[in-house]
């Protein structure tokens, strides 16, 4: 899968938790209370109060792509990133607990990170995730 906002919409819905609903849908307001109006676009929201309209980049960006470890370290997973031996544009991440072991390759070390978080979570970046689209 490559990097970019629908792996970015991915990793917002299936690591770090937020439910994606798609434009007409009610959501309340930062403060909680219903708007009453069908939001125009897409947006995300966390336990039901809007969250933002577009993810974070957390596939391209590397502060964003770490408050995905973040997350996955809060749940006791620890965390390896490689860059593999030394050349630049190859990186590997890892996440572990356990004897669970859930990594992936990439040429950045954010895109690297999600691949893995996805993992994680029991999904192949590789074939599309039923969450997409939702």
């Amino acid at each position: 899968m490559e990097a970019g906002r629908e792996l970015d919409a991915l990793i917002a819905v299936e690591v770090m938790g937020f439910t994606r609903h798609q434009a007409g849908t009610y959501i309340k307001s930062f403060a909680g209370k219903s708007t009453g109006i069908p939001s125009p676009v897409e947006c995300f929201t966390d336990r039901g109060t809007f969250a933002f309209n577009t993810p974070p980049a957390y596939s391209t960006d590397i502060a964003s792509a770490f408050d995905v470890v973040e997350k996955l370290q809060s749940q006791d997973w620890a965390f390896i990133l490689d860059n593999m031996h030394g050349h630049l544009g190859h990186w590997q991440a890892h996440f572990e607990w356990a004897r669970a072991v859930y990594q992936a390759d990439a040429d950045t070390p954010s895109h690297a990170i999600c691949l893995a978080a996805l993992r994680v979570v029991g999904i192949n970046p590789a074939q599309p995730s039923p969450s997409a689209s939702k």
